[in-house]
């Protein structure tokens, strides 16, 4: 690895092993995280987004035949997916049938903040 450091006005190339590179250090240095849990409860799953703020939820199975269509595109994303969840928000009805647009467009604002914090981070 070539790092250039800068002495004065002259630039001069430094070679650095990847070895003391400090990221590589850090890394070696410190404990592997545990490894994830190899299965997750489907209801376990459903209170967490519930408590965040969803007023239902549902979760499928990717292998489902009526997926067959989005199957490719959510592997393309999600290689290792093997469930979909979905979340709802109400909406009230009445500013989205209003002919003024501005309070249609602000409750569909507000439902996609309620999506924004249910959203993994």
């Amino acid at each position: 690895m070539l790092h250039i450091r800068s002495c004065g006005s002259h630039l001069r190339p430094v070679v650095m092993r990847l070895d003391d590179h400090p990221t590589v250090v850090k890394v070696r240095r410190d404990p592997a995280p545990p490894p994830p849990q190899s299965q997750l409860e489907a209801q376990w799953l459903r209170q967490v987004v519930l408590d965040a703020g969803a007023d239902d939820t549902g979760l499928v199975e990717i292998a489902f035949p009526e997926l067959a269509d989005e199957r490719p595109y959510v592997e393309a994303i999600f290689p290792s997916a093997r469930a979909l969840i979905s979340f709802v928000s109400r909406m009230n009805r009445v500013p989205v049938r209003s002919p003024a647009r501005s309070l249609a467009n602000r409750r569909c604002s507000l439902i996609l903040d309620v999506a924004f914090r249910l959203r993994p981070t």
